[in-house]
């Protein structure tokens, strides 16, 4: 599988690229952790990066499944109701860390269906336990949420 960097369905502002290391709250690392992405450990970092409740981002809801993000110029918070979209929300931001283009500004994504997903149907050798691993990892890099094993 490739993988898919969808663009954004909502950018509320926009102010710019902006270089910094990223310092992850409690929160926010034990996120991170679960799902496998390093930020790095930064000593003098020039961002904090925390977690919040999507209501407190304070702009309409499309979809239950939506982020938010605002990058400001010391703080990067992301604004989810579950686990699944701060961790969507999280791989944005390590995506934009990992290629040195932390946009500053607010945006919004969610999906465009409310399932997204594989099903795994063969007629030949089925799936070893390890594809099947690498094929729900590839789920959750590309914001998925369904397996189908038929």
């Amino acid at each position: 599988m490739r993988y898919v960097y969808p663009k954004l369905k909502r950018i509320d502002s926009r102010d710019g690229e902006c270089k910094c290391t990223v310092k992850l709250s409690e929160n926010a690392a034990k996120l991170a952790k679960r799902v496998g992405l390093d930020f790095g450990t930064h000593e003098e970092a020039t961002h904090t990066l925390t977690l919040a409740p999507l209501a407190e981002y304070g702009e309409g809801v499309y979809s239950k499944e939506q982020f938010a993000v605002t990058i400001t110029e010391n703080e990067i918070t992301i604004y989810a109701d579950t686990g699944r979209t701060a961790s969507y929300g999280l791989k944005r931001v390590h995506s934009m860390q990992k290629h040195g283009k932390i946009k500053m500004g607010k945006f919004r994504d969610w999906p465009s269906t409310p399932r997204r997903g594989i099903i795994e149907g063969f007629y030949g050798t089925p799936w070893t336990l390890e594809q099947e691993k690498a094929a729900i990892h590839q789920l959750w890099e590309n914001g998925m949420n369904t397996y189908i094993y038929s």
